[in-house]
């Protein structure tokens, strides 16, 4: 009875977008963008394949199905623009450039995006870049700590 995957996601998105305040539309807002896993446990069909999502080890799995928000934190509210899939394999990038689209499609400009951890990488930093969006990502602190007689490596300096 459902329609087929990528139409339920266009109407969902849509109704995600109809549903915001007016006010959210008339100036640039601050956007976080974040990755949700939801464990799952045993085997995935062999044509759902696609969708396990693998990841470090949580509730004792590490099959997830994953999916990433767009949303804006106005007055104490969330106001979720934009939901997508992410899929075994994915590039960070490519479901940032699908946030994007659905951000713009539901008319929301964005003065700053605050990325959550699932997408530090060097291709998905190279890309907010590249699409000269503003954004603050946490840093995976990596390399040595500084001592007397060298100094500190890595993303720690």
């Amino acid at each position: 009875m459902l329609p087929a995957f990528h139409e339920l996601q266009k109407r969902v998105n849509q109704v995600l977008a109809k549903g915001l305040p007016k006010n959210l539309l008339k100036s640039s807002q601050n956007l976080a963008i974040d990755l949700t896993l939801l464990p799952y446990y045993g085997q995935p069909l062999s044509e759902q394949e696609e969708w396990d999502y693998r990841s470090k080890a949580k509730d004792g799995t590490n099959h997830f199905h994953a999916y990433a928000t767009c949303y804006v934190v106005k007055k104490g509210f969330r106001y979720t623009i934009g939901l997508t899939p992410v899929v075994k394999g994915e590039k960070m990038q490519d479901v940032i450039q699908r946030l994007i689209k659905q951000w713009k499609q539901a008319g929301v400009s964005c003065k700053l995006l605050l990325v959550d951890r699932g997408f530090y990488s060097v291709e998905a930093i190279s890309y907010m870049k590249h699409a000269q969006i503003p954004f603050v990502t946490p840093l995976v602190i990596r390399g040595k700590e500084a001592t007397k007689n060298s100094p500190a490596g890595g993303t720690r300096k």
